[in-house]
């Protein structure tokens, strides 16, 4: 008999059924979405409501340049103008999405409840009696015995049915077995082919997949009748519902009545939309087929541990019979039914199949991530809120999902066979294919539109972040999108390395079951959906997910705070953005100390709460469940009358000397002794012999409880884990008492060596942010100490430390300061000798040392890790021997670790506050901005003059930029072919304010200019005219009337070439007489989709009106370039 694999706490066929869950959940939603727009009544007004909301939402939003104050109240302000604009088409959608769901899932159900109906009315099933088939019911009795069943199932023969085969089916309660007829002949002409088939579908009942499976081929039935159909019919054919009788292939008359406003732009939409919805389709389908195949291997183990191995493996052989050819065969493996070669890998080795894989977890981070924009996506607009609370609400909902496949995945490659390394290097892949799904789901997703690439950030998300010296970023970025992919993997495996923690205390503790699986994945749920919160919200944001910043000038002057920027200031109030929302949460800090409390929580475990005696074993009667007495007992009274042959041998009379071996009475329908194997498949027989004794006199203790060793982690009575502990707090303590110490002591001798700064008013905010960056260095050097003394548990020791080193530095702080109040030695500033009373800021400084704490020990640790793992490896490669030149090596690559840290935190953050704000598009210094000059020489100018100006202006551009040629077509003109629409926009177009001042004209001059690129590119242009009399105020008015008339146009070329204009307007700069600013986004309607920003400002200096427009295709438009030629070309003029 061999020895039984252990149920994991969670198969991989539950990991997969979660998955298509999540894969039809949010893929339905998309399909409901979809489908309410595509219905004649909603049509007709969602998309003309959302581009209205949308040009609204562009109007609204702030120049990316502006004051930061009035960028963030006007960025909110948009914000909300756009959900309070959608909302009458957002919420009627989202209950549609909502009242589509339930049919889904209430036609899932019906279906669920009809199928075992179904499969008796139609193989027209006969229950198999003890009183119509006495030996056939006793065998089947027997198997269900063997199988470790509490009661067995119902057994019905399908007469029809010739092939020699079975089927479990039913539900919870009212559990059948069909037996085909074809099955029946084989229990005396083959009892072992009888047996395994039998055994196998047995195992599905015992494995508990039988309603997963049924669930499954429900859910997929209800997703393609429910949500499938209804979409491609209504996406193919949109009038099916207004005008059934139309002829469908009339496609023109369709699409000007039914889109009667844009056919081209819905053409793309309905490609974009549909291949995306085919792709998750294909998820939907190939997790469906996985379920099913899944179940099947898990059987095959599982009837394999039962002792039918090789009778299963000479059945499946059979069965398969030849392989079929090429791609059939490849395409096999993404069937309902296993391959050959995994059933037989499964039979011959059980405990493989329990294994993580990458592949099964990718595809559960993809189904995730799916239901996860989904569910954000609606809630956002469904809920009524003043925040974005759409991911919020999504995230608690995925938040306990994930947290339980993670665990689960921790669970079962810790009970895997294999050295620690090996359990340790499944969890990693397993957990590296989680989060590599859930970035490709991110990336595909069904609820993001079209132009937006996830975590490679959006074309709404340019901008910078709320600070004076912030950089304006371009709303899409490789390094940023990076980051965000480092920022969830990381945190993946933060997760998935504190449940495998949990695993490895609370396993040696004997807590296997179910209950310790998910008490772990609650706890950890919050802290989790805490973050991934915070990096859904923040990954398509390049400013805040792809840049560190440092508090500086502009920003103390703008919040009205006094601090001294002493040395290092800028380093010691670097912050990332995404860990300061993290830390801003109320839960944040309970959430991440109940994380790591769990694993340690083991070493608490009452002493009256232990592993189960083992005088009472527990039900079933399987071999790592069946006393190994109860194995060895002779065939019953019912077995031999029956005369079943059992592996081609007769069962014997030799009851009686067993029963009397063992001493213990032989309960009915208990398998035989014939039956049992070893591992070797010998059989054992009543006088098989383990380690040297009878059968009968093998413990129960003796079976094997699971793969793997378990005696070099913590047990139940092992000192160790409760020693680690107390060293973690030891190393705690020293930590937190030598920085009170060295706390006061700067306190002393600033005020000794330094007393005009230490009573400065100034003063004491620096010195703040000194005693953070300290504390934070103490929670980093017992993060890596308890790392490389502690393991495996020590990173989750060191989070345990770093949080007692946060406490007690708090108090050490605020204990300074008190003691300062009173002691004029200590005293930084003017206070009073009083208690401490300011509750909530030293709750803040605890929140702020927690948090960052935590994660300066978790890196710190980590670095000691890698370190240590590869300090083991390398010595050899390198020829490094002895003690010490392994250590001299370790400290070698902790500093170089902590080397490429730096630099990489340098090569992000300027240290030095910028004079300059640079923008995503690399480009050359700007000049020096050029102050205006006086008003005008009060005269035209001479075609000299309008030419010096030109060239004023060209002569401060960067290298680079040349002039176009004269010869050189400039397709930025409109020309006298050009169509306008509306037609009254043409006159805006051509700048037709102009025309009354032509008969006036005196002199001019202009220059086209480019930077010379080719896909992206800038064009600048230049232009002076001067006029006879002085240029009157009403012409610029004029102009301005026009662009309010013309918000949007679309100019067609003679060759049918689109353009659509988008117009804004601009603040102009303070220049001249009186200026004028006109912005135009531009895109094209058909063909290659080209975006681009065209700026043309106008300043009027007397007799003359100087022209500066710049056009960026593909890149951002330099303001700065552009502001400082108009500046330049304006002192220029002659005075």
């Amino acid at each position: 008999m061999r020895a039984a694999t252990p149920r994991p706490v969670v198969s991989g066929t539950t990991l997969r059924f979660v998955s298509l869950v999540a894969a039809v959940l949010g893929t339905s939603v998309y399909a409901f979405g979809s489908l309410y727009f595509l219905l004649p009544e909603h049509s007709a007004t969602g998309l003309v409501t959302f581009l209205r909301c949308a040009e609204a939402y562009r109007h609204a939003l702030p120049a990316p340049d502006a004051d930061v104050d009035t960028y963030v109240a006007a960025a909110e302000r948009a914000r909300q103008g756009a959900i309070a604009c959608m909302a009458p088409i957002d919420r009627p959608r989202a209950a549609w999405v909502l009242v589509g769901l339930l049919l889904l899932l209430t036609v899932a159900a019906a279906l669920h409840l009809a199928t075992p109906w179904w499969i008796r009315r139609r193989g027209r099933l006969v229950e198999i009696t003890a009183d119509g088939f006495p030996r056939l019911h006793a065998e089947l009795i027997r198997l269900s015995t063997v199988a470790g069943l509490d009661r067995p199932p119902a057994f019905l023969l399908d007469p029809a049915a010739g092939a020699p085969g079975g089927l479990a089916f039913g539900r919870v309660g009212r559990y059948a077995v069909r037996i085909n007829a074809g099955l029946v002949p084989l229990a005396v002409t083959d009892p072992g082919a009888f047996r395994a088939v039998v055994l196998h579908e047995l195992a599905h009942l015992r494995n508990r997949d039988v309603d997963l499976t049924y669930a499954v081929v429900a859910l997929w039935r209800a997703f393609v009748a429910v949500a499938l159909v209804p979409l491609v019919v209504l996406t193919v054919y949109p009038p099916v519902l207004a005008d059934p009788g139309r002829v469908p292939w009339a496609w023109d008359d369709v699409v000007d009545d039914y889109w009667p406003w844009d056919f081209v732009d819905y053409g793309t939409r309905m490609v974009q939309g549909s291949v995306r919805a085919l792709l998750f389709v294909a998820v939907v389908y190939l997790a469906r087929n996985a379920v099913l195949r899944a179940r099947e291997t898990y059987a095959d183990a599982r009837a394999a541990d039962f002792g039918a191995g090789t009778d299963l493996r000479r059945v499946v052989a059979t069965a398969t019979g030849q392989p079929a050819p090429g791609w059939r065969r490849r395409l096999g493996r993404f069937g309902v039914h296993p391959t050959t070669a995994a059933r037989m890998a499964a039979i011959d080795d059980p405990p493989h199949v329990h294994r993580p894989r990458f592949g099964e977890l990718f595809v559960a981070g993809l189904t995730t991530m799916i239901a996860f924009t989904g569910l954000s996506h609606y809630a956002g607009i469904a809920l009524p809120h003043a925040g974005p609370t759409g991911s919020r609400v999504a995230a608690w909902v995925i938040a306990p999902v994930v947290t339980a496949i993670l665990g689960a995945v921790a669970w079962r490659a810790w009970q895997s066979p294999g050295s620690s390394a090996d359990r340790i290097g499944r969890l990693v892949t397993a957990t590296l294919g989680f989060s590599l799904g859930w970035l490709v789901g991110d990336l595909v997703s069904l609820t993001t539109p079209a132009g937006d690439w996830g975590f490679f950030g959006t074309s709404s998300t340019g901008g910078r972040a709320p600070l004076g010296a912030a950089p304006v970023m371009d709303g899409y970025g490789v390094d940023s999108a990076l980051v965000a992919a480092v920022l969830l993997t990381g945190g993946m495996l933060a997760q998935a390395g504190v449940l495998a923690a949990a695993a490895r205390t609370w396993s040696a503790r004997g807590a296997t079951g179910r209950w310790a699986w998910g008490a772990g994945a609650a706890v950890t749920a919050v802290p989790f959906a805490l973050w991934i919160t915070t990096w859904f919200d923040t990954r398509t944001v390049p400013s805040l997910v792809g840049h560190l910043y440092s508090i500086g000038s502009t920003d103390l002057a703008r919040v009205g705070v006094d601090i001294w920027q002493g040395p290092g200031f800028a380093l010691l109030t670097l912050f990332y953005a995404p860990l300061e929302i993290f830390g801003g949460r109320s839960l944040a800090v309970p959430a991440l100390a109940v994380a790591w409390l769990y694993p340690l929580a083991a070493g608490l475990r009452p002493q009256w709460w232990r592993m189960p005696s083992p005088a009472s074993p527990p039900r079933g009667g399987t071999p790592d469940s069946m006393p190994e007495s109860l194995l060895t007992v002779a065939t019953p009274a019912a077995d031999q009358a029956t005369g079943t042959a059992v592996d081609g041998r007769a069962t014997g009379t030799a009851a009686p000397a067993a029963d009397r071996a063992t001493g213990i009475a032989t309960p009915a329908h208990e398998p035989p002794a014939a039956t049992a194997r070893s591992v070797d498949d010998r059989p054992t027989g009543t006088a098989a012999a383990v380690d040297g004794r009878p059968a009968g006199a093998v413990p129960v203790a003796a079976a094997p409880s699971g793969p793997g060793p378990v005696h070099q982690d913590p047990a139940s009575d092992d000192p160790r884990l409760g020693e680690g502990v107390r060293a973690a707090l030891r190393v705690a303590l020293l930590g937190a008492a030598g920085f009170a110490v060295a706390l006061l002591a700067a306190r002393a001798a600033i005020r000794l060596f330094a007393p005009e700064r230490a009573g400065a008013a100034d003063f004491s905010g620096y010195f703040y942010y000194c005693e953070i960056a300290a504390v934070t260095l103490v929670q980093a050097v017992v993060g890596g100490v308890l790392a490389a003394r502690r393991r495996p548990l020590g990173l989750v020791l060191g989070q345990f430390a770093a949080m007692i080193v946060a406490v007690l530095a708090t108090v050490a702080v605020v204990g300074a300061q008190t003691l300062g109040g009173c002691v004029a030695a200590f005293r930084l500033s003017r206070s009073t000798c009083a208690p401490p009373d300011d509750l909530p800021w030293a709750l803040g400084l605890l929140r702020t040392l927690a948090v960052e704490g935590a994660l300066a020990a978790l890196l710190a640790g980590a670095a000691v890790v890698v370190a240590s793992a590869v300090a083991r490896r390398l010595p050899a490669l390198v020829g490094v021997t002895g003690a010490t030149g392994r250590r001299a090596w370790s400290a070698t690559l902790l500093v170089l670790l902590l080397g490429v840290g730096g630099l990489a935190a340098r090569g992000a953050y300027a240290f030095e506050e910028p004079t300059t704000v640079p923008t995503a598009a690399p480009r050359s210094s700007e000049p020096a901005p050029v102050p205006p000059g006086p008003a005008g020489p009060g005269r035209p100018l001479t075609s000299a003059e309008a030419t010096a100006v030109v060239e004023a202006a060209e002569r401060g551009l960067p290298a680079l930029w040349q002039r176009k040629a004269e010869d050189e077509p400039d397709e930025d003109d409109p020309s006298d072919d050009d169509r306008y629409d509306p037609p009254g926009c043409r006159s805006l177009g051509i700048g037709a304010y102009q025309e009354k001042l032509e008969p006036q004209k005196r002199a001019s001059a202009g220059a086209n200019l480019t930077n010379g690129g080719n896909l992206a590119s800038t064009t600048l242009y230049v232009g002076v005219t001067s006029y006879a009399a002085p240029v009157p105020e009403s012409v610029l008015r004029d102009a301005e009337r026009q662009q309010i008339g013309c918000p949007r146009f679309t100019v067609t070329s003679a060759t049918g070439f689109q353009l659509a204009y988008e117009v804004h307007p601009a603040s102009a700069p303070d220049l001249g007489g009186q200026a004028w600013r006109m912005d135009y986004d531009i895109s094209t309607v058909s063909g290659p989709p080209i975006r681009g920003r065209l700026a043309e400002v106008t300043v009027r200096v007397d007799h003359s009106l100087v022209t500066v427009s710049m056009v960026a295709v593909g890149e951002p438009l330099d303001e700065a370039l552009l502001t400082a030629s108009l500046r330049r070309a304006v002192a220029a003029l002659p005075r």
